[in-house]
């Protein structure tokens, strides 16, 4: 997005351990970094933009359990 530059793992370091689940926000960020394997929080100078990366990794099941499956129904 083009807003302001962001410090996320400040923002991080200054959250209480409990959040309020009734607090109209701020539970995003930390839902993100429980599902999440991977996020990368970077700021682009030359564009003003800022940049975040979320990725999970996905390991289907093994070849020969999808073939036992296949063959049971």
């Amino acid at each position: 997005d083009c807003g302001p530059p962001f410090d996320l793992e400040e923002w991080l370091k200054a959250q209480p351990a409990q959040t309020d689940m009734f607090a109209p926000g701020g539970r995003g960020i930390k839902l993100m970094y429980a599902i999440a394997d991977n996020i990368s929080y970077t700021r682009s100078t030359s564009e003003n933009r800022n940049c975040l990366l979320i990725s999970k990794d996905y390991w289907p099941y093994p070849k020969e359990q999808n073939q036992t499956s296949d063959s049971n129904s």
